[in-house]
């Protein structure tokens, strides 16, 4: 019995081997061009997202999917321009030139997230959704905000029992 697989071994040993090193190779490779298959929709489906929102009726239309209330709306769109994002999120190679999108007006982001502090899962979702493109507004505002007005915020929402 032995001496039958040795045999078999010794005829075959190159199919064990390329079974052996290949096999592995081409799992790993399937799974990494899958991983770059999901990552290359995520970012064609958020292009298609920021040019379809370019047009101000599609973007009405999103907006008021998520909520009908004006001042909600012209919130997260003033959020989405007082930090700066839709000028480095317009879609173009050179946004980065852009002198808008290297600052942002701490105060009035402040103002305007006190204002809303009840519909603030609201304003979340208009400008992740509709005014940016696929952005978090809570890291934005983490990263972009001056430590003082930050402090500040956090203070405010804590009087609100929610946390920032």
């Amino acid at each position: 019995m032995w001496a039958d697989f040795f045999n078999w071994l010794k005829a075959n040993w190159i199919f064990v081997l390329g079974a052996v090193f290949v096999i592995p190779w081409v799992i790993k490779y399937v799974k990494s061009q899958n991983q770059a298959l999901k990552e290359q929709s995520a970012d064609i489906a958020s292009d298609v997202k920021i040019t379809e929102n370019k047009d101000p009726e599609i973007q009405k239309k999103n907006a008021d999917k998520i909520t009908k209330v004006s001042h909600i709306q012209s919130t997260a769109r003033d959020l989405a321009t007082h930090l700066g994002v839709k000028y480095s999120d317009a879609g173009h190679w050179y946004d980065f030139l852009n002198p808008k999108g290297w600052t942002e007006n701490d105060k009035e982001v402040l103002r305007l997230l006190k204002y809303e502090v009840n519909n603030i899962h609201l304003v979340k979702k208009l400008y992740y959704d509709v005014y940016t493109k696929s952005r978090n507004l809570t890291d934005d505002v983490n990263a972009l905000l001056d430590e003082k007005e930050l402090a500040e915020l956090k203070a405010f929402y804590k009087k609100y029992k929610k946390v920032w």
